[in-house]
Parts: structure tokens; sequence; C-alpha cells
């Protein structure tokens, strides 16, 4: 579910913001390899997520068009459908040697509706997120360095939660360094991590694991890159 709305947000942010071609899906070229490395909650009517994660450093012997992100997505699964309500994304790429760009997209998309914030992100920085929902309204805030800013949205009852890192490799043998990410007070409906049921997902492309949660301690978990 996420995964495929994950892939939009990268294509989004290259066309878009970071002014970079990024090769397009077509018949006869199959989409680029999108996955995410943290943790999925059974979370059926949940109203309300957050998490706390420190910005990584980025590797970047150059520009590339591969992307990372820190995501933070409530959605909803049916027998017919399956669906993203509410995400944040941190995105994050390299725009030359030694330099990244970093850039906060919230978006919610059965309503089609996407904003990026103008706060400004650099490596170490703590950034705190939260997801309220109910079935009338719903909202996103980000707050980091003491600036918050909140966009509101569609109201929904989701059912799962997703939290980690989203790997996009735009090319078949590229995708972008990344140190290790820590990620910390993750609760949902204020309830921790740890006292939750999930699922642990690693980061893949073909059978190439490129990047994998730590266990869960508490609500703190971190994601490394390992290939």
């Amino acid at each position: 579910m996420p995964r495929r709305y994950s892939l939009a947000i990268a294509v989004l942010a290259a066309a878009v913001v970071f002014g970079a071609a990024t090769p397009a899906a077509s018949a006869k070229t199959p989409a680029p390899t999108v996955a995410m490395a943290g943790y999925k909650v059974k979370s059926g009517g949940a109203t309300s997520a957050t998490m706390s994660f420190r910005v990584p450093t980025l590797t970047c012997p150059k520009a590339s068009s591969a992307y990372v992100t820190e995501n933070l997505e409530m959605g909803t699964t049916t027998k017919k459908a399956s669906h993203v309500d509410a995400v944040s994304s941190l995105i994050e790429r390299c725009l030359g040697k030694s330099s990244a760009g970093y850039l906060e997209l919230v978006s919610f998309p059965t309503a089609n509706k996407d904003k990026y914030l103008s706060l400004t992100f650099a490596a170490g920085q703590t950034v705190i997120v939260t997801i309220d929902d109910s079935s009338t309204k719903s909202s996103v805030s980000v707050t980091t360095k003491g600036k918050t800013q909140r966009i509101t949205g569609p109201g929904f009852v989701p059912s799962e939660t997703l939290v980690g890192v989203v790997v996009y490799p735009a090319i078949a043998s590229q995708d972008t360094k990344f140190s290790a990410v820590r990620f910390f007070d993750v609760k949902i409906d204020g309830k921790s991590l740890h006292r939750l049921t999930t699922t642990k997902l690693k980061a893949r492309r073909g059978s190439e694991l490129l990047a994998k949660p730590t266990a869960i301690r508490g609500g703190r978990f971190k994601v490394r890159y390992v290939a």
C-alpha cells in the first residue's frame, strides 16, 4: 500500500523540487524499486501516530536521482483496495559532491492534497512528526528547531500505520547511502511501539538487502543502510 505512494513522492520531488530528471516507468521499462525499512503496525481505529527521528547524513560522491525519505504513514486496507490517507516524508537527495538536499512533503493522497513545508533541515537535527485523525478531519504536524508547521486534511479511519525509511533507487545499480537513522518516541494512540503488534520491513532491491531496522526497544529503533 504505502510503497506505491512512496514512489509517487520520489518522482514528484525529482521533477518539481530538485529539478533533476527521473527515469519514468513505461510499458517497456519497469518502475524503479521502492522499499521501506521499518515497521508496519496494525492500528485499526487509531486516532494519532507520532515519531521522532534524527536527520541522517548522506554519502554524496556526486549528484544522484536516488532518494531516501523518513516516512510516517497512516492508511486503510480493505478486501478491495489499499491506500494511504496521510503521510509525512522528509525527502533527501545528493545534489552534488558532499552536498545533500532536504525537503519535507506532507500529503493526503485520497484528497490529492500535497504541501511542501518551508522548514529547513540539516543532518543531525531532531524532527517530530504527528498525524492526528478522526472520521471528519485530520492533520499532520512537523516540528524541528522549535518551529512547527501543521497541515490539515480530510478525515479517515486508518487500519495500518508505517514508520521507517523509504529507499528509492532511481537506477537499477544506484541508491543513496545514509547514516543510521535513529527513530524514538514512536507511539500510536499514546502506546509505545514495543506494546503493539508489528511487522518488520526490510528494504530490498530484488534479492539485495539495502536497509533494515534494528529490534524495537521501547519506542525506539534504528534503520541501517547495509548494501
